[in-house]
Parts: C-alpha cells; structure tokens; sequence
C-alpha cells in the first residue's frame, strides 16, 4: 500500500478523529462535515449503513463511532486505493467493515440496507479542475456536477430496505435543480436538513475573472459589430439595432429604447462595459447568449447558480437532502 499520512479531521467543535491519507484519496472537506452532522442530526437509531463513494471512509466512521452503525460498516468506492484507506482507517478505530471496489452501486448488486450515504462528487468537473480538492483523485461528475449524483438518485431505491433512506449533498457548484428534480422524481419525500455557506477558494476567483475578460471582449466585439450594421443600408439593419440596444440595456442595467441615438447607446455601452462586475456578467451574459447575441464561452463562472445560467458550450451552498 502507498504512504500513509496521519490526519486529523473534525467531526464536530468538541470531537476529531484520526485518518490515514495516501495521496490520491479524496482529503474529507467541510461538505465532509456537513453530510456527517446532517445524518447524525437525523437518525435516531442504528442501521444497516452503506457509505457510498467512501473516499477515506470518514463519513462510515464518523456514523460508526456515534453508534448509528449496525455492525459491519459497508463501504465502496471506485478506486482500489480507497479501499485499502478504509480498510487501514476502519483498523485504526476497530470497526468492522466491508469493502468493495466498483463504480457506484454496481459493487452491491443483491445487498439492501437501511442507509445510504452518498458521498460521490457532486462539483462541476471544471470546478473540480481548478480547486485542490482533487489532487489526484479523479473527478467524473460531468459538465455540470450532477450526473454521479442522479445516477445514485435514480437506483438508490433498488438498494434500500422498505423505509429506508438515502443522503446526498447538493452543492451550488452543480447544477442543484437538475439533481432535485431528479430527486423528487424517485423519492415519495425530499427535505432539506443542513445548510451551510463557504468562501470560495482563491484560485476560483482568478477563473472567474478570466471568464470575465472573455465575456467582456466578446460584449465589446457583439456591440461594434451590430453597431456598424445598424447604421449601414443592410437589409439586416433593424434587427442589428434592436441587438445593439439590447447590448447596451444588459451592460448599463437602463432601457435604450427609440429615444436614444446609436452613437450614445455604442459609447455609453463601452464605458461600462470595463466595470462590469462578475456576478452581474454571469446575469447578463447569459441573457444575451440565450438571445443568441453573443457566443457561448468555453468555461464557465463559478459560484454562482446554475438554474438558467448554462452558458458554456456543454451545457446556496451545501445542501443535505435526505430522501426517503
């Protein structure tokens, strides 16, 4: 087995427990937290618990240790390094377990259990690019960080016992209303048990601002482009004004109605396109991007909700439902 590194993480203000963490095993987070104090603030008596997507096997533990575990621990993850992390960490705190390797629910065909604690990714593949949560842990969430989450969503129930009850976090670095949705489709009952709110980390903020240069250059190129269309004789005119006036109501947040001469709505438009602030590019760009104005851009803003947002070419904050 790889190198093992001891690590301390904090299950809550009054309590932590040791971990063993080879690289290429997903480093628990404050989600981590969230998800553990949302299912010990739910349950009230033990299971039959399977920890999905275990990573380091923190979640099960944490569970075990609060006695909300029915003897063994079940745990899966997709990669064989996982496994043998759990099974040491499992060791270290004497509880049995059993692991298996595979994707998803694949590994438990025929097996059903009381609890199931998904604690696959649920962050935008691109997110999962730029932050150091996955250092060398692979990350196959999809575009918009939701389709591990509502395959999980669409088969859990063929692993639950009758009264049974899935967790999963949403978080709003995916797209939280396609997974919801999903989640109301299979399950009688959805409720919302624990919210939390983090910054996010630097490196997302430099991301944000380079999207932003991108959307602003092609703002700036949309809005010279259908100006010099809208003056000319071209049979296309028209619809080039109303695109300009368009341009010029998203940038400025004023309606450019008839009023307005072109020239004043072209260089009112452009000495604010500069100061633009990032939450209100991510609004407007992709209103104009729907209206088929400007270009859809390669990445992305992150931090920001999905709803109707999905700019990029593929298409608050943590949340824990439980679905029973």
């Amino acid at each position: 087995m790889s190198e093992q590194t001891p690590y301390k993480f904090n299950i809550d203000n009054n309590r932590e427990i040791l971990l063993n963490l080879p690289e290429g095993v997903f480093v628990p987070t404050g989600t981590t937290t969230n998800l553990i104090n949302a299912v010990k603030g739910y349950l009230k008596e033990p299971g039959k618990v399977l920890d999905l997507g275990a990573g380091s096997g923190v979640v099960g533990i944490a569970l075990y240790l609060n006695s909300l575990v029915k003897s063994p621990l079940y745990a899966s993850d997709l990669s064989e390094r996982s496994i043998e992390c759990i099974q040491k960490n499992a060791e270290i705190h004497q509880i049995p377990v059993v692991t298996k390797t595979g994707s998803l629910f694949e590994p438990w065909n025929g097996n059903t259990f009381d609890y199931i604690v998904d604690d696959i990714s649920g962050v935008a593949e691109e997110v999962a690019a730029l932050s150091q949560w996955f250092d060398n842990v692979p990350c196959q969430s999809g575009v918009d960080g939701a389709d591990l989450v509502i395959m999980v969503l669409q088969e859990a129930s063929d692993y639950l016992n009758p009264g049974g009850v899935l967790f999963f976090p949403v978080l709003s670095l995916s797209n939280s209303e396609r997974i919801l949705n999903t989640a109301h489709q299979h399950f009688g009952q959805v409720k919302l048990l624990r919210h939390e709110e983090w910054p996010l980390p630097k490196e997302m903020y430099q991301h944000n601002d380079e999207v932003a240069h991108i959307m602003k250059s092609n703002m700036g190129e949309a809005l010279s482009k259908n100006y010099d269309v809208a003056i000319s004789d071209d049979e296309k005119s028209v619809i080039a004004e109303k695109k300009l006036r368009d341009i010029g109501t998203a940038i400025e947040g004023v309606g450019y109605g008839d009023g307005y001469e072109l020239d004043d709505v072209l260089q009112g438009a452009l000495n604010h396109l500069d100061n633009m602030a990032n939450w209100m590019l991510h609004e407007e760009y992709s209103y104009l991007c729907f209206k088929g104005i400007v270009p859809r851009t390669r990445f992305m803003m992150v931090g920001f909700g999905w709803e109707k947002h999905d700019y990029s070419y593929c298409q608050e904050q943590d949340l824990s439902p439980a679905c029973s």
